[in-house]
């Protein structure tokens, strides 16, 4: 079976749509179990587990949203670009690669943050 990239953004914006309603656990079912998922400032999990808890982790210390500006998908790629915001009402536009399974779940995501 491969991949209809034309469902990636909505996989993507379902599960921020979890996220920011403060549904980790719908929010964690994006990522395959052995998702790899890098920033530019180093490694946030190394599973689907580990990702979930260091996101919630996030939120837990002022993390109040990720807003999706705009998405561009292609084979078993998603491109986003995307603003976090954060408790203090600081905001920081970022943008990041997916990587998609056959199944539709996210195994490896390569974030950028500004310098």
């Amino acid at each position: 079976m491969t991949i209809n990239s034309n469902t990636l953004p909505d996989r993507y914006f379902h599960a921020i749509h979890a996220f920011n309603d403060g549904n980790l656990e719908l929010f964690g079912e994006l990522f395959a179990d052995d998702c790899v998922f890098n920033t530019s400032t180093g490694l946030l999990g190394s599973s689907r587990a580990e990702i979930v808890r260091n996101i919630g982790r996030a939120r837990d210390a002022g993390w109040t949203s990720h807003d999706p500006i705009g998405a561009f998908a292609a084979g078993e790629f998603l491109a986003i670009a995307f603003q976090n915001s954060y408790s203090d009402g600081s905001a920081i536009v970022e943008a990041a690669v997916l990587r998609f399974d056959e199944r539709g779940q996210v195994t490896e995501v390569q974030s950028l943050q500004p310098r």
